[in-house]
């Protein structure tokens, strides 16, 4: 829920062998990525504030083991964050982004290989975060302050859509060998 504080800390080894029966079990409901009223009046809420609420808001999802969800926000964070260090000189680095870095970083242990275990879902990710991102100003900074910055920090998940839709093939048998590597590691 939004209003919650989180602070980063350091965590135990991740369990891949229950993070990945959690993302084969979510594939398994073949239920892809999608903004429900709820989550876009959440993301409504998020855009008043600084971009580390994104990450704490996607590391609560992780949590409740709602990965579509916290994929969405990550991923929508990346867009804010991208954009606010590129127009507020005085962003990086401070606490605020120390923070969002901190939660950046937890998350994305356990979300991108949660994304990489479906390339489609993955892609749908993207395009419901490109899309949120487009429709919706941050009202934090808003986007209208500065619209080439802004649309260079959508263009960049764009480009990586492109990218992988572009090398799907190669980008799951990385993701594979990736996911046999983690898997294989002692936890």
């Amino acid at each position: 829920m939004v209003g919650h504080v989180c602070f980063a800390q350091p965590q135990a080894a991740i369990d891949y062998v229950s993070l990945y029966k959690t993302c084969d079990s979510l594939i398994g409901l073949k239920k892809i990525a999608a903004l429900d009223k709820g989550l876009t009046q959440q993301l409504n809420q998020i855009d008043k504030k600084t971009p580390y609420h994104f990450f704490a808001e996607a590391l609560y999802f992780i949590d409740q083991n709602q990965f579509q969800e916290a994929a969405i926000f990550y991923q929508v964070g990346l867009v804010r964050q991208n954009y606010y260090i590129g127009v507020n000189n005085n962003y990086a680095p401070n606490e605020d982004w120390q923070y969002a870095e901190s939660m950046k970083s937890i998350s994305a242990k356990k979300l991108i290989p949660f994304l990489q275990s479906n390339a489609d879902n993955y892609l749908q990710v993207l395009k419901v975060a490109i899309e949120y991102c487009e429709k919706n100003d941050y009202d934090f900074s808003s986007k209208l302050n500065y619209p080439d910055k802004y649309q260079n920090a959508i263009n960049k998940l764009k480009d990586l859509q492109a990218d992988i839709l572009k090398n799907k093939e190669q980008f799951k048998k990385d993701w594979e060998a990736e996911r046999a590597r983690l898997l294989a590691k002692k936890v």
